[in-house]
């Protein structure tokens, strides 16, 4: 591939984006289209080079931003941009799509359902704040009723907010954060994703074309996060991010998406292929590197083979390569996570789990592989692993399975296929692990750009009942 590839789609999305060589890409600063700074290169998963200009000096994105002139904008008219940024977005959903499965590797539909998402997301922001426009809000999300949503105060600062999308959904996390933030009168810096740049950069440009643009700057920048007149932080990453932001800045971020996802297994299915069929799009969806991937079943004895088998047979009819070539199974974002794979599979096995699907690979590209009899002393049972392998470990009782799902640390969502007693066990024996308490076969919960955050305790404070619902806060 060639660098157009990427920078041809956004050229179509807005040209003003590029740099004057049509090889790079700008960042903004306050609404405008800026290219003096650094160029960078990257690589893409899918190998498409471009550079993107680092601003020579970080404090012009906030100093140019004027809190208090958005501030005096009414509510309303900053809903009703927000809702114009939807159209836009709407009307170039195709090409959004294609730039964020360019840029990132996924799969197509997924991209589309993260423009989806983030266009439903503008559309509805304003139900976040039900009258009270002083105080961010954040929403519950029911699997079983997508549209149902309902809000709880989390946040009111005022100054500058700071938006780290991720990698794995750059366009959905850079609109979800900034949406809320302006909704709430908070200026916008967007901290591109380096190797997913271009995706947060059009998010911006949707925004930019509205009457709040001027309150937003872009750009994917590295170093220290934060710059002077930052009050708030929506960063989509790992807990153990979160918590460096926190002891570096001060500021408590709201945290998003963090982490990969165990299932436990301790009743029988009524529907076996209908659960194998979900655990494995959600184990290789992005190549397994999404927020809320299942990387680990640990199943019930008796339970365990009937998954594996059927989880075999379907995972064996997917494809590897570009997903712009419709292929189910994209690249990793570099051969290090490649390596790294092969090494925590080697060690499973050597340590007696059997390869049911077999780990290939051939440059950034690796097949899907499943694992079974994985035993408790193996690597890939204590380390979060961005790949497309889950690995099934089997337990005599249900209290064994939920006792190492605890201990797990690479894991911070657990999906429970059992009684509401032992999800409010596991709930409890781990502070900060979200459980999510199935009372079907669909594990949708996790699925998705970025539903999974935070301590379950806390967050979840209507009790159990909430359990069968993902928290998204802002």
């Amino acid at each position: 591939m060639s660098s157009a590839d990427v920078l041809s789609v956004l050229r179509s999305i807005d040209e003003s984006a590029l740099t004057e060589d049509g090889q790079g890409l700008r960042h903004l600063q306050a609404g405008r289209a800026r290219q003096e700074g650094l160029r960078l290169w990257v690589e893409t998963p899918l190998g498409s080079a471009y550079y993107y200009v680092v601003p020579k000096s970080l404090e012009p994105l906030a100093s140019d931003l004027r809190p208090d002139a958005l501030s005096m904008v009414p509510l309303r008219d900053r809903l009703e941009a927000l809702a114009e940024a939807a159209d836009v977005v709407d009307d170039l959903r195709d090409q959004v799509a294609r730039l964020i499965s360019a840029e990132t590797g996924k799969e197509l539909s997924a991209s589309s359902e993260e423009v989806e998402a983030a266009v439903d997301f503008l559309r509805r922001v304003g139900s976040l704040f039900q009258g009270r426009p002083s105080s961010a809000r954040g929403l519950l999300l029911t699997p079983s009723s997508p549209d149902l949503w309902s809000s709880v105060s989390i946040m009111s600062a005022r100054g500058v907010a700071l938006v780290l999308p991720p990698f794995t959904a750059p366009f959905f996390g850079a609109m979800a954060g900034a949406s809320v933030a302006i909704a709430a009168g908070l200026p916008v810096i967007i901290k591109a994703p380096w190797q997913s740049a271009a995706s947060s950069i059009a998010a911006a440009l949707a925004l930019r074309g509205t009457d709040v643009g001027e309150h937003v700057s872009a750009a994917p920048f590295r170093g220290p996060p934060l710059v002077s007149g930052v009050s708030a932080v929506v960063l989509f990453g790992r807990p153990e991010t979160s918590m460096a932001v926190w002891r570096e800045t001060g500021i408590r971020p709201s945290a998003n998406c963090s982490g990969r996802s165990a299932l436990v297994l301790c009743s029988e299915p009524s529907d076996i292929e209908s659960l194998a069929k979900s655990v494995v799009e959600l184990s290789f969806s992005h190549a397994g590197q999404a927020c809320g991937s299942v990387r680990w079943v640990l199943a019930r004895r008796d339970l365990a083979r009937g998954l594996v088998d059927s989880m075999v047979d379907i995972a064996e009819q997917l494809n590897v390569g570009s997903p712009l070539e419709g292929k189910n199974v994209g690249p990793l974002r570099s051969r290090g996570l490649v390596e790294r794979a092969h090494r925590v599979v080697n060690d499973a096995v050597a340590k007696g789990a059997t390869q049911e699907v077999e780990l290939r690979s051939s440059g950034n590209y690796a097949s899907p592989a499943i694992l079974s009899g994985v035993p408790r002393g193996a690597d890939i049972l204590w380390t979060d692993l961005q790949a497309p392998v889950v690995a099934v470990s089997e337990f005599d009782s249900c209290s064994e399975a939920a006792e190492t799902a605890a201990m797990m640390r690479g894991a911070t969502h657990a999906l429970v296929y059992g009684s509401l007693s032992l999800a409010e066990s596991l709930a409890s024996s781990r502070q900060g692990l979200i459980v999510v308490s199935l009372k079907g076969e669909s594990v949708a919960p996790s699925r998705g750009p970025c539903y999974v955050v935070g301590d379950p305790v806390k967050a979840l404070s209507g009790g159990p009942e909430l359990w069968g619902e993902s928290l998204l806060l802002f």
